[in-house]
């Protein structure tokens, strides 16, 4: 059984970073929106408000798909 080790070690990474991402959400969504605010002022303020641990948690969610997925391609040898 042969591994495609890039994809493995990038599958692993995204799941790991996905994973943060889920577990700090809020305070990765106070912060995002902090430096929004910092940043852009009261054109920042939209971004802002629209910064929220939900929003957070779906990025999170898509990290953790495509770091499986690439775990998966990894042994299945689907080296492109």
């Amino acid at each position: 059984m042969t591994i495609f080790w890039p994809a493995l070690l990038g599958g692993v990474l995204s799941l790991a970073i996905g994973i943060g991402i889920l577990v700090k959400r809020s305070g990765i969504a106070r912060t995002n929106a902090d430096a929004q605010r910092a940043s852009f002022g009261k054109y920042g303020e939209p971004t802002a408000r629209n910064s929220t641990p939900s929003r957070v948690a779906s990025v999170g969610v898509v990290a953790v798909l495509m770091g499986l997925a690439l775990i998966i391609a990894s042994f299945l040898n689907l080296n492109w």
